[in-house]
């Protein structure tokens, strides 16, 4: 008999690599004969509208974070949230009562109704940490960290971690010794890269553009090398923007003369992105704390070599003078440092880059990534 594993999305779009990422292991699952899928998102979008494409069914419910940032919505959040997902949480029992589920999968840390599902129906769940939340996206709990304790220890629920980094933050939140480090897998879909001696050397940086990607680092980087009389380099951003941030940026590439040097690209398609790091030669990461960077191994499949923040899992990620380099946050001069170094030698865009695509066929493929979550799951089903 099939066993039956309901998903939660925690957003209705592809916007961030987790809902790739747990694409990725449902396509797989179906076509295994063994596993039922059911699916529910917060909203129709993108997600939902996929996930019927592969026949399988998605269930609507507007449940709500459990995490925030303190903005001026900070209190009705607090306030008004824990009643939506109480409403939302019966009415889903109701929908799902007369299922027979045999684990509950919450695909992210921001959301806690998979905690509360689980238990109603009875059977186990996976919590698969993919983000920080207060390093990486300034989020805080909405609710108390004696409750958060509380359901992080909850003996039906298994926690995955996406790396060392992550799982240590939450072995000092609750000590528990059961939790999974599981990497994230990448879809290898990149073609060999040809490298070839080029005048003008492209940078690029996939991300939101805010705080936490850290975006404004590279440009001070830039102001030091056309300082240097450096000018054969390009910055490219491509990702979803924040206004106030990207203001800042622009401000700054403004007052410094630099709109020779950035491109704003916006926001990418799986396949548009791909292109473009074919076509472009040298990866950035220069977040404040990473959770994985789903976006580094992509660079480094795409045979791109990187240049990552040594903090969160990047030190993980990258190994020094073969698949990139680590810069400490806040030091610019190193930064730059690196950055001037693939400018003056494009042979080395090339050894690294082809060192980089070994390191991440390697160690970072989603088949093995499959093969380890497919694992975690059967020990779950009762």
């Amino acid at each position: 008999m099939k066993k039956t594993i309901l998903f939660i999305f925690h957003q209705k779009d592809f916007d961030g690599g987790a809902s790739r990422s747990v694409i990725s292991i449902i396509e797989r699952l179906l076509s295994d004969s063994n596993y039922n899928i059911i699916a529910i998102t917060p909203k129709n979008g993108q997600i939902s509208s996929y996930l019927r494409k592969l026949n399988i069914q998605c269930f609507i419910e507007p449940y709500k974070y459990s995490m925030a940032k303190k903005d001026f919505k900070w209190i009705i959040k607090k306030l008004i949230f824990p009643v939506i997902n109480e409403l939302v949480l019966n009415r889903l029992y109701f929908k799902l009562k007369n299922i027979k589920i045999d684990l509950v999968y919450t695909n992210t840390s921001v959301i806690e109704i998979g905690f509360y599902l689980s238990q109603k129906l009875n059977c186990n769940h996976i919590y698969h940490v993919r983000e920080f939340g207060k390093e990486d996206f300034s989020l805080e709990y909405l609710y108390s960290l004696k409750r958060r304790r509380k359901l992080l220890g909850l003996k039906n629920t298994k926690i995955i971690t996406i790396s060392n980094s992550l799982k240590q933050k939450y072995i000092d939140m609750i000590s528990r010794n059961d939790i999974e480090l599981i990497y994230n897998g990448i879809e290898d879909n990149f073609n060999q890269k040809n490298y070839i001696s080029k005048d003008i050397i492209n940078f690029l940086q996939v991300g939101t553009i805010n705080f936490g990607k850290n975006q404004l680092e590279v440009l001070k980087a830039a102001k030091v090398l056309k300082n240097k009389d450096i000018y054969n380099f390009k910055i490219n951003f491509v990702g979803p923007e924040e206004k106030t941030y990207k203001e800042i940026l622009q401000n700054y590439i403004k007052e410094n003369s630099l709109e020779k040097y950035v491109e704003f690209l916006g926001n990418k398609n799986s396949e548009e992105l791909k292109n473009l790091i074919q076509r472009f030669d040298v990866g950035l990461m220069l977040s404040l704390k990473e959770a994985f960077g789903r976006v580094t191994v992509e660079y480094m499949l795409g045979g791109m070599p990187v240049i990552a923040s040594n903090t969160g899992a990047n030190p993980e990620l990258i190994r020094e003078n073969q698949n990139g380099y680590l810069y400490n946050i806040g030091d610019i001069d190193s930064l730059a440092q690196k950055l001037e170094l693939f400018i003056k030698d494009n042979l080395k865009i090339k050894e690294i880059g082809v060192k980089a695509r070994e390191i991440a066929f390697q160690n970072y493929l989603a088949e093995t990534n499959y093969q380890k979550i497919k694992k975690v799951i059967d020990s779950q089903i009762q």
